[in-house]
């Protein structure tokens, strides 16, 4: 009996999966990837799932940063580096080693990148004999697209279809719906029960919503790399005085913030249909009022209509794309590669780099 209540109890848990909240609402992770946790498969080495999602503005915008451990909205670059122009070091030099031990002789040029433009950066970008010359390269506007295809090959991304996306819709229905109530109870004495619900209608018919769910990884020779160099820093203090040896050690080293290697995230692509919304139906709905002035019919149309998105700031897409990270991976190997307990000379060096910086 003891073990039969122990698999049912076992069962349970998987069909619940772990929780999140959007908007307040309660999901889990069955509703979304079905499974019974969030975050990128086959790894045991996840955070804890975050009670409400972070927006993110693109999808890839935390891989690779340092996330602080007692909370997770506190993140900060690191492998992000090689996004930007400039000189970072000991990154940018994995990078580039990176670049053209793997992805260099297997890549396929492709959209707007003719095979002519491919072949002059490929042989301009493998003469450089140092990775600060690589990656001038690669920041020379000639090669702007080809740069931003090289920077996709640092992760990989597994998407699954929204198990229950009719539940995620009325979710996001009700946050729409809750922003232009919050806009229409600032007139209760003016406008009638009727003509609200008539808005309301509207708001709820003009919106369909759609999504999938990422699992955003580091590419495993990316990552080994990574971890070889956190693992040289274990053993070999680094003498470089740039942006990212402080983040290290300000971030990794001392405060003990995990790298984020990768994460789940929730895709979701909002529908529109403007031609059964605008300022102008609005205003047709309201004509019914007749207590109400042009200029205020005019006034409210335009903070219902404006109130019509997450953000309140409503201005007629037929389409809006919104991600939110969900779950953190972290790298076991990478947790390991700590210089531990300083000793006087570390502790010092560490303070002279960030004083000269």
């Amino acid at each position: 009996m003891k073990t039969i209540l122990c698999f049912i109890v076992f069962i349970l848990c998987i069909s619940c999966g772990e929780k999140i909240y959007l908007y307040k609402a309660k999901l889990s992770s069955s509703d979304i990837n079905g499974t019974s946790s969030f975050g990128p498969k086959n790894t045991s080495f996840t955070s804890k799932a975050i009670k409400d999602p972070l927006l993110l503005i693109n999808e890839y915008d935390n891989l690779g940063t340092l996330v602080s451990k007692s909370n997770v909205r506190d993140n900060n670059p690191f492998i992000n580096f090689i996004y930007l122009n400039g000189d970072y070091g000991d990154i940018d030099s994995v990078y580039v080693e990176y670049l053209k031990q793997k992805v260099l002789p297997n890549y396929v040029p492709k959209g707007d990148v003719s095979k002519i433009l491919w072949s002059k950066f490929y042989s301009e970008f493998k003469s450089k004999n140092s990775y600060k010359q690589s990656k001038q390269v690669l920041f020379d506007t000639l090669y702007t697209q080809i740069r931003k295809h090289m920077e996709r090959s640092i992760y990989d991304t597994i998407s699954t279809k929204i198990t229950q996306e009719q539940k995620i819709e009325k979710i996001f229905k009700g946050k729409l719906e809750s922003n232009v109530e919050a806009v229409l109870k600032q007139y209760n004495t003016q406008i009638s029960a009727d003509i609200k619900a008539e808005i309301m209608q509207k708001v709820n018919n003009s919106v369909k919503v759609s999504g999938s769910y990422l699992d955003i990884t580091l590419d495993k020779v990316f990552k080994a790399m990574v971890e070889n160099l956190l693992l040289k820093y274990k053993y070999d203090f680094p003498t470089d005085k740039n942006t990212f040896i402080i983040n290290y050690y300000n971030y990794f080293q001392e405060r003990k913030d995990f790298l984020s290697d990768g994460y789940g995230v929730l895709h979701l692509d909002i529908l529109y249909n403007t031609s059964q919304l605008s300022k102008q139906d609005i205003v047709t709905t309201l004509n019914a009022e007749s207590t109400l002035t042009a200029d205020q019919k005019n006034k409210i149309a335009g903070e219902v209509y404006a109130s019509f998105s997450i953000e309140r700031n409503f201005k007629g897409e037929a389409k809006s794309t919104k991600y939110y990270l969900v779950k953190y991976q972290y790298s076991q190997t990478a947790e390991s590669n700590r210089a531990g307990e300083y000793n006087e000379t570390l502790t010092s060096t560490t303070e002279e780099i960030k004083n000269k910086n």
